[in-house]
């Protein structure tokens, strides 16, 4: 099975990292907060501490340049048959999406917090997207309000990055 490990710092730490591993399948990414390294791959981390994920389903090529977003919910180990079978129906609200490059369902290694990333061409784009709401249609506004009234210590959010690196000077 696929994994990803995710490793955020300073984008100057993560820049030399990705260079000490230039055969790596490795995907910088920043925002205003922080910058984070996305290796996906079937082996192991080239990581010390990352946040680790299963591939649980996985459309599209992950861009050189671009926007994405993840969203981070807590599930309760009794409801991740159904919340992963709702997700991957999710996939289907982007096969006419305009802007659309990947989809990632990640189930973490340990804890309770999945993942759900997607790539766009540019932030746009994913917005024209999620005004709709297919996330919150396919995991019920009652599973999202559940989570948050049981004191989960991973609250449901949403972050969004940059793809790729400016040119240097």
């Amino acid at each position: 099975m696929k994994k990803v490990y995710v490793a955020t710092g300073t984008a100057d730490y993560l820049k030399s990292i990705e260079k000490k591993f230039p055969d790596e399948k490795l995907l910088f990414m920043e925002n205003v907060e922080h910058a984070l390294l996305f290796h996906e791959t079937d082996g192991k981390s080239i990581f010390q501490r990352p946040r680790a994920y299963f591939v649980v389903e996985a459309c599209g090529l992950l861009p050189a340049k671009g926007y994405a977003t993840f969203f981070y919910i807590p599930v309760l180990d009794e409801e991740k048959s159904a919340f992963e079978h709702s997700m991957r129906r999710l996939l289907k609200t982007f096969h006419d999406a305009l802007g659309f490059y990947a989809f990632r369902l990640l189930r973490p290694r340990k804890g309770d917090l999945y993942a759900i990333v997607t790539c766009w061409d540019c932030e746009s784009s994913f917005k024209k997207w999620h005004k709709h709401g297919y996330i919150y249609q396919l995991w019920t506004a009652k599973n999202l309000e559940m989570s948050k009234s049981m004191n989960y210590p991973n609250p449901t959010y949403y972050k969004g990055y940059k793809i790729g690196k400016d040119k240097e000077k």
